[in-house]
């Protein structure tokens, strides 16, 4: 008899965390490794935050809260949505979780019947397809191109609709391709999604604080005429820089957030009662950081896309969100490294650049499409202008 359960067999670990980890076996070997896989910001947590959580600590508030969540860390989230959004929700329509992707999981469980189906537009966020497999319903991976602007169009959408389609995850702005949904684009999928009424809209919006030349727009807001079967969820790690404090929450309908308190109350529990006082005082805090950081990340992109878009074989056009760009290498495949290695798909060709360069990226299989590949530029502009000097001249090497 095995000793795991069968059904996970064909299940696959996520790309990116394989990407780090290998990474971080070099390092440990002595190597010099330039490491652009993890979506991590560089920046440290806002110092009134920090605050907050010692603060937390030192009074003794170390205890159990509610399982989805402590009161005032609710309301902070009702302000955030109200101050930013433009969004009113009531408390019973907040739960907060150890993290967004855990609360994704969740959410999906919530919704999903075996057999179920889920719109998943690619490239996707690694762990989407996942997930959806893990709560036993059937990710349905629509390809979204570099001419689509990676966004979903409505008529990719009308046509993968079906009977048994039960959610559609929208992530904006993206990882990995940093696409932002417009107001116009969103609103352009309404009146498909109108002719679904089960269909659940999950929209993941993590990295809402981190938008460039554009504004962005939340699913909710845009689409008020959807708010009763949209669940927004969003977090404190990647605008505020608070990763390792785990908190995510999510907002959405009163029936899907009472049966997900069921099921947060009987295997998760409530998060860290002090990363929960310390994403209240990043919340209600002075927000000024996230322009100035936001205004960083522009120039890294900048910096990272001009070198690139020069090295033979590389197209990225530069992304309106996140931290990533997605770069087509798609013209390289099938040349031959210094050595006579043929790069036959896009995980050869980031092998060789780990190999030659020392410069750890994601293949883009990783994320459901091929030819290409996505580096982070969460990390200090030496660093960055290296390793991308670093694979341009890998590139140059190729024939």
């Amino acid at each position: 008899m095995a000793l795991t359960a069968s059904r996970w067999d064909d299940l696959e670990g996520s790309k990116i965390g394989e990407a780090y980890e290998l990474a971080l076996e070099l390092k440990a070997q002595g190597r010099q490794i330039f490491d652009l896989t993890t979506g991590e910001p560089d920046f440290a947590s806002p110092e009134h935050a920090n605050a907050a959580g010692k603060a937390a600590i030192d009074n003794g508030q170390t205890k159990y809260t509610p399982t989805d969540g402590d009161m005032a860390l609710k309301e902070s989230v009702q302000l955030k949505y109200r101050r930013d959004n433009g969004l009113e929700f009531d408390i019973n329509q907040i739960c907060i979780g150890s993290g967004a992707k855990p609360l994704l999981y969740y959410v999906l469980l919530t919704i999903l019947d075996i057999g179920d189906e889920v719109i998943v537009p690619t490239p996707a966020w690694t762990s989407f397809p996942g997930m959806v497999e893990l709560a036993g319903a059937v990710p349905k991976l629509v390809s979204c191109t570099r001419e689509q602007g990676y966004k979903l169009t409505p008529q990719a959408l009308e046509t993968t609709l079906g009977e048994r389609t039960k959610a559609i995850i929208i992530n904006t702005p993206s990882n990995p391709t940093g696409a932002v949904y417009s107001r116009t684009e969103l609103e352009a999928l309404e009146p498909i999604l109108s002719a679904y009424p089960d269909v659940v809209i999950v929209a993941d919006e993590i990295y809402e604080h981190l938008v460039y030349d554009v504004e962005f727009a939340s699913v909710a807001a845009t689409l008020p005429s959807l708010a009763h079967r949209i669940v927004s969820v969003n977090g404190a790690s990647k605008g505020y820089a608070m990763t390792g404090w785990r908190i995510g929450y999510a907002a959405g309908p009163v029936l899907i957030m009472d049966t997900l308190r069921k099921l947060l109350s009987q295997s998760a529990g409530n998060p860290t009662t002090m990363s929960q006082l310390a994403t209240v005082a990043a919340i209600e805090g002075p927000q000024d950081l996230l322009a100035e950081r936001s205004e960083l990340y522009r120039r890294r992109r900048d910096l990272a896309v001009q070198i690139l878009n020069q090295a033979p074989g590389l197209h990225v056009d530069p992304p309106d969100g996140a931290f990533y760009l997605y770069v087509d290498c798609s013209e390289a495949l099938g040349s031959q490294t210094p050595d006579g290695k043929v790069l036959k798909d896009d995980a050869a060709f980031c092998q060789y650049l780990l190999e030659s360069e020392g410069v750890a990226t994601v293949p883009s299989v990783g994320f459901y499409a091929p030819g290409g590949f996505r580096i982070s530029y969460a990390c200090d502009e030496e660093t960055l202008r290296e390793a991308c000097q670093r694979i341009a001249r890998a590139c140059n090497h190729l024939r």
